[in-house]
C-alpha cells in the first residue's frame, strides 16, 4: 500500500507539473500571439477594426482594453472600448468583457437615437479537454421614448456554444418590451403593447470558406404578446372629445407560443422544403370593454399546427425578392408544382374542438405569378356547438341543404366534410359544389329582403 501511495503521489506530481507547464505555455502564447491573431481577424473581414492594449499580465490572469471601430457609410465611424479579463485554469480558458462607458463615441451615437447608456457585458470560455467553446453577451434594461409614449426594454442576451461549425447552438433571450401611451382615455393609457419573455434558439450550419450560413432548426418561444388600445384613440378622437362611449377598447392577446421551423437538405436543384409546427393560444375581443364593462375574449385555445411547404431555392428566392418585379425569377426559385401539406391545424373554442388537415399543389404562371392549376384536398371537422354558434338564421337552410345532399355530415355531434379542388372543379364530400348557384341564390335572398 505504501508503494502504491508513493506511485500515486509521484504520478500526481508529474501531472501537476505537466498542467502547470501547459498553463505557462498557454500564458506565454497569449502574450506573443494576441496581436498577430487580432491582425489576422482584421485582415479577414472589413466590417470592424480591432485594437488590443495590454494593461496587466500574470501567468493566470491577463487584463487589457479592446477597441472596436466600425465604419458605417451613412453614419460615420463608431467606436467602443471593452475591458477584457482572461483567466487560465487547468480545465478552461475564460475571458470576460464589459463596455467601458463614455469611451469612444458609441454612447453619443445611442443618445442621438434617444437610447440611454447601455451596459454591455459578456463572457467567452474554451474547455480544451472537452473541445468545446461557449460565449454570451448581455445588455442592460433601458427605456426609450416613442411618439405619444415610452417603451421599456428588459435585459437581452445572446449566447452560443458548440464543438465545431457543424455542432453549434445559438440563442437569443429577451425579458421583453412594455410600451404604454402617455395620454389617458377613460382613465387608461391610449395603447398598451407587451411582448414578454422571448426566446429564440437555432442550430446554424457554417460554411466559412464559402461564406454561407444555413439553419437546420429554429425554435421560438414567447410568453405573451398583448395589444390593448382605446377604440376612440384608434379612430382619431382625442381623450376629451364628446363621444357616446369613451370606454370602448379593443384587445388582442397571443400567449404560450412555441414553434419550430426547419429546412430539409438541398435536393439536386438546390431546393429545400420548409417545415414548421407549433402551439399557442389566441384571444381577441372587439370590443374588450364597452360601457365601462369588461367583455370576454373570443378564444382559440390550444391552437396547434404542423405544415410543410416546398420546395424553394432559398438563396435564389431571397436574391429575387430584392426586385419584386422579377416575378419569373421568384417563380423559378420554387418547385413546379409548389406543394403544401397541412398535417394538422386544430384548436378549441369554448370547449368545442375544431381540426383540419390536407394537402395542396399549385402551378404558378411564371409571368404573372397567378395560379394556373390547383389540386387540393382538405378535411375539416368541428363540434356542432362551434358551427351552430357561427351559423346565423339566414344560413341555417343552406347548412341543412348541404347536409341533405351529403356535402356535410353530422355524426356524434361533429360536423365534417372534405373539400376537393381539381382545376375549376370543386366538391364537398364528393358532391359537386356550384359557386354560381350560391351566388344567384344569395342575390335573390338579398333582393327579397330589400323588398
Amino acid at each position: 500500500m505504501k508503494k502504491l501511495a508513493k506511485y500515486l503521489a509521484v504520478f500526481s506530481a508529474v501531472i501537476l507539473i505537466i498542467f502547470s507547464a501547459a498553463l505557462v505555455v498557454a500564458s506565454n502564447l497569449y502574450n506573443s500571439k494576441i496581436q498577430s491573431v487580432i491582425s489576422k481577424i482584421n485582415s479577414r473581414q472589413h466590417y470592424a477594426v480591432f485594437t488590443y492594449e495590454p494593461l496587466s499580465s500574470s501567468i493566470l490572469n491577463k487584463d487589457g482594453l479592446l477597441t472596436v471601430d466600425v465604419s458605417a457609410p451613412k453614419i460615420g465611424n463608431i467606436r467602443t472600448v471593452f475591458r477584457i479579463n482572461v483567466d487560465f485554469s487547468f480545465s478552461s480558458i475564460k475571458a470576460t468583457f464589459s463596455k467601458v462607458d463614455h469611451e469612444g463615441n458609441i454612447d453619443e451615437f445611442l443618445a442621438s437615437m434617444r437610447i440611454p447608456t447601455l451596459k454591455l457585458e459578456g463572457a467567452i470560455a474554451f474547455y480544451p479537454w472537452q473541445l468545446k467553446g461557449s460565449g454570451a453577451v448581455k445588455t442592460s434594461a433601458f427605456t426609450i421614448p416613442i411618439e405619444g409614449g415610452s417603451c421599456r426594454f428588459g435585459e437581452n442576451s445572446f449566447y452560443a456554444s458548440g464543438r465545431s461549425k457543424t455542432s453549434l447552438d445559438i440563442g437569443f433571450a429577451s425579458a421583453g418590451i412594455k410600451c404604454q401611451a402617455y395620454e389617458m382615455y377613460n382613465h387608461k393609457p391610449a395603447f398598451i403593447l407587451d411582448l414578454l419573455d422571448l426566446k429564440v434558439t437555432a442550430k446554424p450550419l457554417l460554411d466559412i470558406e464559402n461564406k454561407n450560413v444555413s439553419l437546420d432548426k429554429v425554435n421560438v418561444k414567447l410568453d405573451t404578446f398583448l395589444v390593448d388600445t382605446s377604440t376612440i384613440y384608434m379612430i382619431g378622437f382625442g381623450p376629451n372629445d364628446k363621444v357616446r362611449d369613451p370606454s370602448l377598447r379593443d384587445s388582442f392577446k397571443l400567449s404560450s407560443l412555441n414553434l419550430d421551423l426547419s429546412m430539409s437538405d438541398k435536393d439536386y436543384q438546390g431546393r429545400r422544403e420548409i417545415a414548421s409546427d407549433g402551439s399557442m393560444t389566441i384571444e381577441f375581443a372587439l370590443p374588450h370593454e364597452k360601457d365601462s364593462k369588461i367583455l370576454p375574449y373570443y378564444d382559440l385555445s390550444d391552437l396547434n399546427y404542423d405544415v410543410t411547404l416546398g420546395n424553394f431555392n432559398i438563396e435564389t428566392l431571397l436574391a429575387a425578392a430584392r426586385n419584386p418585379e422579377a416575378v419569373d425569377k421568384i417563380i423559378g426559385a420554387m418547385s413546379k408544382p409548389l406543394n403544401f401539406n397541412l398535417k394538422n391545424l386544430s384548436f378549441k373554442h369554448a370547449g368545442s374542438n375544431v381540426s383540419t388537415s390536407g394537402r395542396a399543389s399549385v402551378i404558378l404562371d411564371p409571368n404573372s405569378g397567378k395560379p394556373q392549376n390547383v389540386d387540393a384536398t382538405i378535411h375539416a371537422k368541428a363540434d356542432r356547438a362551434f358551427v351552430d354558434s357561427l351559423v346565423s338564421a339566414q344560413y341555417e337552410q343552406g347548412l341543412f341543404d348541404l347536409m341533405q345532399s351529403g356535402a356535410v355530415t353530422l355524426k356524434h355531434g361533429v360536423y365534417s366534410t372534405t373539400l376537393a379542388i381539381k382545376g375549376k372543379d370543386i366538391s364537398l364530400n364528393g358532391v359537386t359544389y356550384n359557386a354560381a348557384e350560391d351566388k344567384n341564390e344569395a342575390e335573390f335572398t338579398e333582393k327579397s329582403l330589400d323588398e
